[in-house]
């Protein structure tokens, strides 16, 4: 093990150990997992289902009003039609996912059952209100909130729903995970250069490098960090990568601070820590 990894602790919301009726990933894809096998399809994709199920997850999984949803997924239809049409997709998404219980209608509004079902988003979620709720700049370090956030990293397999980022449903809730999620490994990168562990630095940097490589505030605490270690060529390749990220991406060239970082880490002579 590395020495800046910390010693095993347990996660909040674990996927593992307990007899999941669904499990449903949407962090960087969208997949249901029945009775521990893969939902596959043999025939046409129930599309109208799926997408009540990420609306769903989407506004937050517990208690959304029906009203809303159908607002979401039937704008233009008429109200009478539209309820026809929620209903349908209820109880098509139940027959699909196989288990009633999963899904939740009551008094005019639905939720995933937290008891037969686990989705990544809420079990990251739960581990961000961990680690925000253990600071990671006390006095001393955090073993334990940096587990946390190693866990948060490795559970972020990509944006929120990847596939539908125009949704305006979808968009603001990968965006907020997205940060709130940086922010922490970011925070866990410099606590480690506190206490010049830099090697656990490069990690979390690299993670949130991972996480959006637009990020240039990650870019220079990489860059930094690789030099710190006399990695000098990786300080170029990091720098290449965002400027790329940034232009193909948002159109935009680094920043001064950026080039500037660069240019001063290219002209000065620094040996290795």
């Amino acid at each position: 093990m590395p020495k800046w990894m910390p010693e095993a602790v347990d996660a909040p919301n674990d996927e593992a150990g307990l007899p999941w009726a669904a499990k449903i990933f949407t962090l960087g894809r969208f997949e249901i997992v029945k009775d521990a096998q893969p939902l596959r399809f043999s025939g046409k994709i129930q599309r109208k289902p799926l997408a009540l199920l990420k609306a769903l997850i989407a506004f937050g999984g517990q208690h959304v009003s029906e009203e809303k949803l159908i607002h979401a997924l039937w704008p233009q239809a008429e109200a009478a039609a539209a309820r026809f049409s929620l209903t349908s997709a209820i109880y098509r998404l139940r027959r699909l996912l196989g288990h009633d219980e999963v899904i939740v209608r009551r008094e005019g509004r639905l939720s995933v059952s937290t008891e037969h079902a686990w989705v990544d988003l809420w079990a990251l979620e739960a581990l961000l209100d961990r680690i925000e709720e253990n600071p990671l700049d006390q006095q001393s370090l955090s073993q334990e909130s940096l587990l946390w956030v190693k866990h948060a990293a490795e559970l972020y397999r990509g944006p929120f729903l990847s596939a539908e980022q125009k949704s305006p449903w979808a968009m603001p809730v990968a965006e907020r995970l997205r940060r709130r999620l940086l922010r922490q490994v970011v925070r866990a990168g410099r606590r480690c250069e506190e206490v010049e562990e830099w090697e656990g630095a490069i990690g979390y940097y690299e993670k949130g490098f991972v996480i959006d490589p637009c990020a240039e505030d990650v870019c220079r605490c990489l860059m930094n960090t690789y030099y710190r270690l006399g990695r000098r060529s990786e300080v170029v390749t990091v720098y290449n990568e965002c400027r790329h990220a940034l232009i193909g991406r948002l159109g935009i060239a680094p920043s001064a601070e950026t080039e500037a970082l660069l240019k001063q880490l290219s002209a000065t002579e620094l040996s290795p820590a």
